[in-house]
């Protein structure tokens, strides 16, 4: 059989090319636990394999939430059984080892009282501490199964202490100033060290490393937050400068404070994530009180990203997470307070998920959970009804095979001309995303031959 590419070829150097070819989403809803009267799912953290961890079931005491794991293409799996009268998986490891709590509803004086628990692979249910009342938040999860949380110091009181749990020593109450009522940990890296901050006239950033506490360097008299730390040790959070709260980065538990965003347009920032290859991510505020995102790359250049085009203008635009190719996850939320979920691919610009599932103006709100490295997001509905998989497309791919060749060329010729007009995303012949296919979608396709 003749190959069609040689003609393709000729296609291409008789027409300009067009628009280019962009990221498409297949959309792909969350199955719920298979349980009498299940009514929702709600998903809480993926990992970059694709792994997604949460809870499935109902508010009634008869059924419960379960902790739940499920990846595309497999059955969400039953974590815990019913042996908790409720339970989440809260954060996962690139494993899929799984950290979340276990609570325990309702309790005679109207309070709820909880546990934080571990999920291990082999099925074990780990109990961190014993099951009291008051404040937990369970915060993060390494590759090595440590986990830090966050609980009332005694049951029933309102000063919190951070803790620190490891398969081979349990748990650590980790150490505060003597001056402080309370701290978090909020973030710790593959060896084992916990960044956060302590409350006492103040606020104090802190590094914890094999359980001792050390204060980070700022400036004389200020107070100052560590929010992330990557493998290599660099933390960043937010900090004073010259009376003036913003983003800052410690290359190591001993550096100076180094402020990261000195643009006149940023009134406020702080930085909320650092990636392995020191990308940062983070908020920003401008003149007027919005909360919009910043991205700081490897080599320093730091993009305060503008509010988006978007019917209804922005009250808060606030990342939830990134991708190594610099795409940036951020919560949107409309002056009509719509929650919905903003992508920021590089050289694309911004893309709305509610238009893309649902078309343009629509009131369904979708807001973003969290997202993995592969660009892979999940997302849920205000009412936890509608939990959704994001698996992003390569641009030019048409047929969901993650692979741009010629299934895509025959997939763009079988749909000629019909697309419809919204959304254009949706429509998955229409790769420029310009409501129709024609000669440009060929070309998008042949531009991205793998």
């Amino acid at each position: 059989m003749r190959s069609a590419i040689p003609s393709l070829l000729l296609i291409v150097s008789a027409h300009a090319l067009g628009a280019g070819a962009v990221t498409r989403f297949i959309p792909h809803e969350l199955p719920k636990l298979d349980l009498p009267g299940n009514i929702f799912t709600s998903p809480q953290a993926i990992n970059d394999a694709g792994m997604v961890t949460g809870e499935s079931g109902s508010s009634q005491v008869t059924i419960g939430m379960h902790a739940f794991s499920w990846s595309l293409g497999q059955p969400m799996l039953d974590l815990d059984e019913g042996s908790w009268p409720a339970t989440a998986g809260l954060k996962i490891n690139q494993a899929g080892t799984i950290a979340g709590d276990a609570t325990f509803c309702p309790q005679q004086d109207g309070a709820c009282a909880s546990q934080p628990i571990v999920f291990l692979l082999d099925g074990t249910i780990v109990e961190l501490e014993p099951v009291y009342t008051g404040y937990l938040v369970v915060t993060g999860i390494n590759n090595n199964d440590q986990v830090i949380f966050n609980r009332v110091q005694t049951p029933g009181s309102s000063n919190i202490s951070p803790r620190y749990w490891s398969p081979m020593d349990g748990t650590t109450i980790l150490p505060l100033p003597g001056t402080a009522f309370s701290g978090y940990a909020l973030d710790l890296n593959d060896s084992g060290q916990a960044v956060g901050y302590s409350v006492g006239g103040g606020y104090t950033a802190h590094i914890w490393t094999d359980g001792t506490i050390s204060s980070l360097q700022v400036e004389p008299g200020g107070d100052a937050k560590a929010q992330a730390i990557n493998n290599m040790g660099v933390i960043v959070g937010e900090a004073d400068f010259d009376g003036t709260r913003h983003a800052v980065r410690w290359l190591n538990a001993q550096a100076a404070p180094e402020q990261l965003v000195t643009d006149p347009a940023a009134v406020r920032s702080t930085a909320t994530t650092i990636e392995g290859d020191g990308t940062i991510l983070g908020t920003w505020t401008d003149s007027d009180n919005r909360n919009l995102p910043f991205r700081i790359a490897p080599e320093g250049t730091v993009d305060l990203l503008t509010p988006p085009d978007h019917p209804g203008g922005t009250l808060e635009l606030v990342p939830v997470g990134g991708t190594p190719g610099g795409w940036l996850v951020c919560l949107h939320m409309s002056s009509f307070y719509e929650l919905q979920t903003a992508v920021w691919v590089p050289g694309e610009g911004w893309i709305f998920v509610n238009d893309r599932l649902v078309g343009p103006g629509s009131h369904t709100s979708q807001a973003p959970v969290d997202c993995n490295a592969n660009g892979q997001i999940i997302t849920r509905g205000a009412v936890w009804t509608t939990p959704t998989f994001l698996d992003p497309m390569p641009p030019g791919d048409v047929d969901g095979d993650k692979v741009v060749g010629i299934n895509d060329i025959l997939a763009v010729l079988a749909g000629y001309g019909q697309c419809p007009p919204h959304p254009s995303r949706l429509c998955e012949a229409d790769v420029t995303a310009d409501d129709q296919v024609d000669i440009d979608d060929i070309l998008g396709v042949i531009d991205n031959w793998d």
